[in-house]
């Protein structure tokens, strides 16, 4: 269930997104499941799903990038189009660690 807002400590469903709208399993991202590995190549084999990296690899990410990337995943949802967007967003990030790793940060 997406959520809007908290009232007295319950999650209150968003008027304007029912359950499941828009839901396209296309869209999910391959091999995410409750934990994954880090997608830089670090070696970190527990990254919590919902997380795009690592913590030591997302503070190698340029802040002006995790910014973007924050954007893009918030809508994410809003079909084919924001996924891709987000999708792209992502593998900028991978790449900015990647570089920064090459670069001996």
């Amino acid at each position: 269930m997406r959520t809007h807002a908290r009232v007295n400590g319950h999650a209150r469903q968003h008027p304007s997104r029912p359950p499941g709208r828009g839901h396209d399993p296309q869209l999910e991202l391959p091999g995410l499941t409750a934990t994954h590995p880090c997608p830089t190549g670090c070696g970190v084999k527990d990254v919590p799903g919902e997380w795009c990296m690592c913590k030591r690899c997302w503070f190698l990410v340029p802040k002006p990038l995790r910014t973007l990337l924050w954007s893009a995943y918030a809508h994410r949802d809003e079909g084919r189009a924001a996924f891709q967007e987000y999708r792209r967003a992502v593998e900028g990030a991978i790449e900015s660690v990647n570089a920064a790793r090459e670069a001996g940060l």
